[in-house]
């Protein structure tokens, strides 16, 4: 992969734009894994399947609060059409429904009712057991070609490309990645934390 702009690409693409009509190829297949859960089951099938594999936890990796901004509750309740008895109720199906979250935080959730002001607008406070949230790259043998293949267009590869990620996750037991990745150009920005945040990094080949 390469590094542009401060984001990690799966190969790049040409005339410097980043979207799927200028893809050439991806060289590493990366998913986004913030539902929580848990990371040991994926470095071991990593272990298992003999993967070379990245694994990297993100600055809120394991973190137990997490602030919920009321416009995200609003906007799911407009999209989900449902009557919530109590505002806490649409904050816990937002993160159960919305944002797939594995059982084991949905389990542990405790909404503070009173919302507090931050940038951006009102925000509810959630508690909740650690949360894993870590990025997994999987280096590929060769190049997923989608430009220059002989007849086939490079969008028709481009769409393949979107199947196999989401197969591969499936298979993988990766079902709850974040779907927009399947988009061929997709980009994962790096860190934008204070240099003295810690997180972790695991390598496995």
């Amino acid at each position: 992969g390469e590094i542009v702009a401060a984001g990690l690409t799966t190969r790049g693409g040409t005339f410097g734009y980043r979207n799927k009509k200028n893809m050439i190829a991806n060289c590493l297949v990366m998913y986004d894994l913030d539902t929580g859960e848990p990371l040991q089951p994926v470095i071991d099938l990593a272990i298992e399947h003999g993967y070379c594999v990245y694994i990297y936890t993100t600055h809120s990796h394991n973190k137990t609060v997490t602030f919920i901004s009321e416009s995200k509750i609003e906007a799911f309740i407009k999209k989900s059409q449902c009557k919530f008895e109590k505002y806490t109720d649409a904050i816990e199906a937002y993160l159960r429904e919305h944002e797939k979250t594995s059982s084991n935080i949905a389990e542990s959730l405790v909404i503070d009712p009173v919302p507090v002001m931050m940038v951006g607008g009102q925000h509810y406070k959630v508690e909740h057991a650690p949360w894993p949230k870590y990025r997994i790259i999987f280096v590929l043998e060769e190049p997923f070609k989608m430009a220059g293949v002989p007849g086939v267009t490079q969008l028709a590869r481009a769409a393949e490309w979107s199947t196999h990620y989401a197969g591969f996750g499936r298979r993988f037991g990766i079902d709850k990645f974040d779907k927009s990745c399947v988009d061929a150009s997709r980009l994962m920005y790096t860190a934008r934390i204070p240099e003295n945040r810690k997180f972790g990094n695991i390598l496995e080949d």
